[in-house]
């Protein structure tokens, strides 16, 4: 494994209630993030994108004098504005930009859950809906969130307080086989066609079998951004000439593999440390595979603690 990435600053903090006898339901509340860090429809997408950068969120709850009114992803923000600030995006002073605000690209009205929702209603919304996170909202005031990684963090301390195996199988009988890769010589538009084409959002990067690198759809729009900036700049220039970004520039190098012979609970716990949302599965030192949050959630789905009393 590579060094860890680095911890985002400022997050809020996560609800640490014991984890429920079986017979008993676990419930939002036990595991939401309370205090979530939320944005304003009225502010615009260059704050929001800050917002998202000092964190390294992926989605905010959008709050109007406490009440939940939306929600924004970071991919909303970034098919709307290429993550560029908003001088970037016109041509001259006086153009009017359009989109500008966070009320003119957020989910509204939004999915959202009770602190009383049981665990199994979540997460069921969260696959069904393809979504990484859902508010948690009492009397229409927000007062949590619940992502993917606080379930995979429940289903991790769950594992550890039971005991057993019985609820953390080896991670090969989950992960996908079929793992569709980069080389280091391809460019950003191969990117973009194979997880449009395969309907995937993560992409190893491999030399000669080894995994040297990840690109995710964050990856690819932060891409896609820088390279719009340098094709605009080149014009000013009066350059011409079309500007491909290889691969090698946008991968994340953060990168770690996980063994097929390892659980669940084990790449949970690789993908919490390290804030990834995916894991190269390696066997014999190849490429065997690749498990996503998802991956784990749907067996999280399967877990009697989930199921209600």
């Amino acid at each position: 494994m590579t060094a860890r990435r680095p911890v985002a600053q400022g997050a809020s903090r996560r609800s640490k209630a014991p984890i429920p006898e079986r017979n008993n339901a676990m419930k939002a509340s036990m595991i939401m993030t309370l205090d979530p860090v939320t944005v304003e429809p009225g502010m615009t997408l260059d704050a929001a994108m800050d917002v998202f950068d000092e964190h390294l969120f992926r989605h905010l709850p959008v709050a109007h004098d406490g009440k939940l009114v939306g929600m924004l992803s970071d991919r909303d923000v970034r098919l709307a504005t290429g993550w560029l600030p908003v001088e970037l995006r016109r041509e001259n002073e006086d153009e009017q930009v359009a989109p500008m605000y966070v009320r003119e690209v957020m989910h509204a009205p939004c999915v959202f859950v009770t602190p009383d929702t049981p665990c199994s209603e979540v997460v069921a919304q969260m696959l069904e809906l393809k979504i990484g996170a859902v508010p948690v909202a009492e009397d229409g005031e927000i007062v949590g969130m619940v992502t993917a990684t606080n379930m995979i963090e429940a289903f991790c301390d769950l594992v550890r307080s039971d005991g057993t195996a019985e609820f953390d199988p080896k991670l090969e009988g989950y992960m996908a086989r079929k793992v569709i890769t980069l080389s280091r010589d391809e460019f950003l538009e191969d990117a973009i066609d194979k997880c449009h084409d395969e309907h995937i959002r993560h992409l190893p990067v491999v030399d000669g079998g080894e995994v040297i690198g990840m690109v995710s759809d964050r990856d690819i729009r932060l891409a896609m951004g820088r390279e719009i900036i340098s094709a605009h700049r080149a014009q000013e220039a009066g350059n011409m000439a079309v500007h491909r970004t290889p691969v090698d520039v946008f991968m994340s190098r953060w990168v770690s593999t996980i063994n097929q012979d390892e659980t669940l609970s084990a790449a949970g716990e690789a993908m919490i440390e390290n804030r990834f949302s995916a894991l190269p599965v390696s066997h014999a030192g190849q490429l065997a595979g690749i498990i996503t949050q998802t991956d784990i959630l749907e067996h999280f789905a399967t877990v009697p603690a989930l199921a209600e009393a």
